[in-house]
Parts: C-alpha cells; structure tokens; sequence
C-alpha cells in the first residue's frame, strides 16, 4: 500500500481538527468551572439577601387631600434676599436649600394663623 500526499495531507487536516476541538474543549471546560464557582458566589450572596431585614413600609397616603409645595429655585429666591445667599449656595446648595424651606414653612404657617386657618405645616427631607 502506497502513502500518498493526499492521505497524509487528510491526516495532517483530521490531527489539527482533533486538536483544536481538544482545545476548546478544555478552555470551555475551565470557563464552566469559573462560572459554576461565580453562580454558587451569587447564590450565597442572594441567601444572604434574603435573610436581611424587609424594608420599612411605605408610609400610607392618607385619604384626605393635602397640598404639596416644591420650591423649585431656592438658590435663586436666597440669592434675590440676601448678597451672601449665592456665595453659599454654590458652595453649599443643600444648606441654602435647607434655610429657604425653613422660611418658607414659617411664613406659610404664620400667613394661615393670620387667616384664622388651624393648619400643620410640614417639611418632609428626602433623604
């Protein structure tokens, strides 16, 4: 029996065939083993999750109307009331912020009183 190019070149094709697909299965083997570690991690990450306190309760809206006041422009308002306001308020715009709607509550509790209006002027912080 005589060897020809043709039989060794297919032998050559059907070895580097064979050894790529060794290949990658060895690299997908080893990428397996890294995801199944990563998935028993984010497993024990979610029990730990699920073991945590619940949330607080949303608060309940109550069933009687209420108004809501949003200032849009304390800075600006600050600034319009006194020079230093937006010096600060650049530098610190929560503390401006903070100020305008402690006055703004003031004036607005002190304007309902004036009316005869028994109100509870609230100012709810976003945390």
């Amino acid at each position: 029996m005589r060897v020809t190019w043709i039989s060794i070149a297919i032998a050559a094709a059907a070895l580097i065939v064979a050894t790529c697909g060794l290949t990658a299965y060895v690299l997908m083997r080893r990428q397996a083993q890294v995801l199944e570690l990563r998935i028993a991690d984010l497993a024990a990450e979610l029990d730990g999750i699920v073991d945590a306190p619940p949330a607080p309760p949303v608060p309940a809206v109550p069933n009687r109307p209420i108004i809501t006041i949003e200032i849009l422009n304390p800075i600006e308002l600050a600034s319009s009331q006194v020079r230093a306001a937006s010096l600060v308020g650049s530098w610190k715009p929560d503390a401006i912020t903070k100020m305008v709607y402690n006055e703004a509550a003031k004036q607005i509790s002190s304007q309902l009183a004036e009316e005869g209006v028994v109100a509870e002027v609230l100012i709810h912080a976003a945390d």
